[in-house]
């Protein structure tokens, strides 16, 4: 019809040129607790043995004054003080702080840096359900978290580089050729955590690489086919006689894709269910195979 096609949507995260900080603040705030939260509204069976989350609509919020609730570190904020906590902390930042803007790393004693943490941690508590924490209370935890998060993660990498050598050397000495290079003196760690007995001193394990397992379907990504009654077989039945006794896998996860539409449909939660989240296998175990959603 000769019409001219809308203009995809601004990066719900990224502020656009001449948007004020307050604008880009509340953009950011309907993205994160009220968008977000729709899209998984939206995939109603999750929520069908789980209390589903609650989005936070700025619209419907009273937001009290920011700097007087800021001031109030002993006590839990509610959902409006913590809204209007984290308005103000991301208009504080992209207008007074604009320079630092994708360089800041976060500091407990930064008080912008503290509003945001705080506040954000409590919506995103009001959503899910859990008791919501003063920023007292909150400082401590995040002053905690990071160090020891930034701690882990220097001390892996550094075992990651170190291992990494030893694979450049190896592919240095049989003259470039990848294929031709060997992993044996390749080493992983473990944290002895603990101490006793002849290894009371070693903190961290070095540990010998074990071959692949030629019938392992990780190590060596074989393939088997599989027949069966698609009417009849559930998707329980699948996890516990075929993926869990016949293949050896312990908390599967498994999603199927329409390779039409590209959907993606989660079947089966193992280790990365969440915490609460009921038994595994609880949003399609019990139904036919030939009845899923995709």
């Amino acid at each position: 019809d000769g019409a001219a096609a809308a203009p995809p949507p601004p990066p719900p995260l990224k502020q656009q040129e001449g948007e004020s900080g307050a604008d880009f603040a509340r953009r950011v705030f309907s993205a994160v607790f009220e968008d977000d939260v729709q899209r998984l509204l939206n995939m109603e069976v999750l929520w069908e043995k789980r209390r589903p989350p609650v989005k936070v609509e700025l619209a419907k919020l009273a937001l009290p004054d920011a700097a007087a609730t800021a001031r109030e570190e002993q006590r839990a904020w509610s959902v409006e003080e913590s809204a209007a906590v984290l308005l103000a902390s991301v208009e504080r930042i992209f207008t007074q702080r604009a320079s630092e803007v994708g360089s800041l790393a976060f500091d407990k004693d930064d008080d912008d840096a503290m509003d945001f943490v705080a506040a954000a941690a409590n919506l995103r508590c009001a959503t899910f359900h859990i008791p919501l924490q003063s920023r007292w209370e909150i400082k401590g935890i995040a002053g905690r978290i990071i160090h020891a998060i930034a701690t882990t993660n220097a001390v892996i990498a550094g075992f990651i580089v170190l291992e990494a050598f030893k694979v450049l050397r190896s592919v240095q000495a049989a003259g470039g050729d990848l294929s031709k290079a060997s992993i044996d003196a390749c080493r992983y760690c473990v944290c002895n955590r603990h101490l006793s007995g002849p290894k009371e001193n070693q903190l961290l394990l070095r540990m010998r690489l074990e071959a692949p397992e030629p019938k392992c379907y990780v190590c060596t990504g074989s393939t088997s086919t599989l027949e069966l009654d698609t009417a009849s077989f559930t998707v329980r039945s699948l996890v516990e006689q075929v993926v869990i006794k016949f293949l050896s896998f312990n908390k599967p996860t498994i999603d199927l894709t329409n390779e039409l539409t590209h959907k993606t449909v989660l079947l089966w939660e193992g280790e990365d269910k969440d915490e609460g989240g009921g038994e595994e296998g609880e949003l399609h175990g019990d139904k036919p195979l030939d009845s899923l959603p995709v």
